[in-house]
């Protein structure tokens, strides 16, 4: 038995022109959000960039500035979680990098009384093991 493939009607690769909606995840649905940011054509998603980038290369601590976002990675040396308020707990963290220079971080959640928000922390983040942060660098 031999099939026979009509070329004409395939639709890949796709045109340019062609409208997003026909590319496969793309329905009518989300076809119209994506025509809300201008995006109506395959071309327009060749000329599309996201606004940011987030740069998570992991730097030694000593290179991270004050003010900016940076990604660093340490083996811990201390952690502890607490309340620090009605409602709000904090868990901390002293990470020191291979040059032995140590950083304090810092995560804050919203307490529930039905279940412990820091029981994954607590059990995943323990002493003398490396982990990797990025966030928000303060002096």
């Amino acid at each position: 038995m031999t099939m026979v493939i009509d070329k004409s009607r395939v639709l890949w690769p796709p045109k340019m022109e062609t409208p997003i909606q026909f590319l496969k995840g793309v329905g009518p649905q989300r076809a119209e959000l994506l025509r809300k940011l201008s995006l109506e054509k395959i071309e327009d998603l060749l000329f599309y960039f996201p606004r940011d980038h987030q740069d998570r290369r992991i730097i030694p601590v000593r290179e991270a500035i004050p003010g900016s976002k940076a990604a660093v990675k340490g083996k811990v040396v201390f952690v502890d979680v607490k309340r620090v308020g009605p409602r709000l707990g904090q868990a901390k963290v002293i990470l020191r990098d291979e040059t032995g220079i140590s950083i304090e971080v810092l995560w804050f959640k919203h307490l529930s009384f039905s279940y412990d928000v820091f029981a994954g922390f607590k059990k995943n983040v323990v002493e003398n093991t490396w982990m990797a942060c990025y966030g928000m660098v303060e002096s």
